[in-house]
């Protein structure tokens, strides 16, 4: 009798373990199944605005569009790394600071040294 309840008890713990462990692995599942997204950390539906988001990564040369779910519409290469400032122009063109390897503009508050406009299609337009 005692073997039978000892048994139960042992069937019982088993059976949390492997709960618990199905549990993880579907919730890995489909975070892994998604569509991965740009720069998007959280997103809620009683937050939305219209619109989207233009964004260059410190330590990327590529600068993005993506919508407020995260899904890139759009992204720009360039040489340099980012400045400190990228504007999205009417014609759908981008006015990007460049970060330079200089030390004369890594004093003060930031990096920059180059200004570039990329076209749409990404076609360096002009840059100073």
């Amino acid at each position: 009798m005692k073997q039978n309840r000892h048994f139960f008890r042992l069937l019982n713990i088993c059976s949390k373990h492997f709960i618990y462990l199905l549990l993880i692995f579907s919730a890995t599942y489909n975070l892994t199944a998604q569509q991965p997204t740009v720069g998007l950390l959280q997103y809620s539906q009683t937050d939305q605005q219209e619109g989207y988001v233009l964004f260059a990564p410190m330590f990327s040369t590529t600068t993005y569009l993506i919508d407020k779910c995260g899904n890139s519409v759009h992204k720009w290469e360039s040489m340099y790394k980012p400045g400190l400032s990228v504007y999205l122009l009417p014609d759908g063109s981008i006015l990007r600071t460049g970060n330079v390897d200089n030390p004369v503009f890594k004093i003060g508050g930031g990096g920059g040294g180059i200004i570039e406009r990329i076209a749409w299609d990404g076609t360096l337009l002009w840059s100073y």
